[in-house]
């Protein structure tokens, strides 16, 4: 993005109109999917270039986390609610709930519906849902705004600097989030398949970096072994039937062995696995998870 290029955009690539699509409305039905899913395919590319900004981030989020901090995503319309899906799917898949990972979106769970009027020009209410998650110098702030203009968002930078906190953001533009954060992540999606939809290809990049924050943070953790999510709460017969089959393919152990284990375990993966691969009772086995502060490589006898 060439922030000189202002073209009544105020220098915003996502609000630029995309020369590639300008004729999409005259397209046949198969054409316009052929396109949009050509300009998806620049997605992942662009954020490829960003990792070495996201591994600065991951590896702070891990440092935060440890200390008795949280990782709190920040954002409004599609970015507040990508970030809100992926807060809240940290807790069936790593047992890492609020005290870990929690999301703050304009206009609270009502804008996971539809939009709320008002709500991301705000900078009062980003106040009060600061407050009301307790947003201390402890925890690592993690900004989104594609255009990196929400107010909402900024005000929740500024709160969280006042605090002491580590800042960081994510944006398809240079200007405001990402010269107001201390750790800025650019992801150059460039202009959208529709002028300013940024729930489109920014929207993809958000999902993509969210994704691969959260997991590569809950790996470093200790919440994988192999690549199993081993902090699993299995609470649906989906989930019971995944956890008895990872015991089984990462302890060897045949059904029923398998199941007794989680059973005798409370259901908890990462202790059924320890119990059966060491022989170990349960409360051995916690106290061996707790030494190693949960990585289970780091127990002998675990590391293979």
């Amino acid at each position: 993005m060439n922030s000189s290029n202002d073209n009544g955009k105020k220098g915003l690539s996502t609000e630029l109109p995309n020369p590639v699509t300008e004729n999409i409305d005259l397209l046949d039905t198969g054409s316009v999917l052929r396109l949009i899913n050509r300009e998806d395919a620049t997605v992942a590319s662009a954020v490829a270039k960003a990792i070495p900004e996201i591994t600065l981030l991951v590896e702070r989020a891990c440092k935060v986390i440890e200390e008795g901090g949280r990782l709190v995503y920040a954002g409004a319309g599609t970015s507040g609610r990508l970030a809100m899906v992926d807060a809240a799917e940290c807790k069936p898949t790593y047992r890492a709930g609020a005290e870990t990972v929690v999301a703050l979106v304009a206009g609270g769970t009502r804008a996971l519906r539809g939009p709320v009027e008002g709500a991301e020009d705000n900078v009062r209410l980003a106040g009060l849902d600061a407050r009301a998650v307790r947003l201390s110098g402890k925890d690592l702030l993690f900004a989104i705004s594609a255009s990196g203009r929400t107010p909402y968002v900024l005000e929740l930078v500024r709160y969280a600097k006042r605090l002491g906190g580590t800042t960081a953001g994510l944006s398809s533009n240079r200007v405001g989030l990402l010269e107001a954060v201390d750790l800025p992540i650019f992801v150059d999606t460039g202009p959208e398949v529709i002028t300013g939809s940024t729930r489109m290809k920014a929207g993809t990049a958000c999902k993509l970096v969210l994704n691969s924050i959260s997991t590569t943070v809950m790996i470093k953790l200790g919440r994988v072994y192999s690549n199993y999510m081993v902090d699993l709460e299995p609470v649906t017969e989906k989930t019971r039937l995944r956890a008895e089959r990872m015991v089984q393919e990462l302890t060897g152990a045949d059904e029923s062995k398998a199941v007794a284990a989680l059973k005798a375990s409370g259901y908890h993966v990462k202790v059924a696995i320890v119990m059966v691969r060491l022989g170990v009772t349960k409360e051995r086995a916690l106290k061996l998870i707790q030494r190693a502060d949960g990585h289970l490589r780091r127990i002998p006898g675990m590391d293979s």
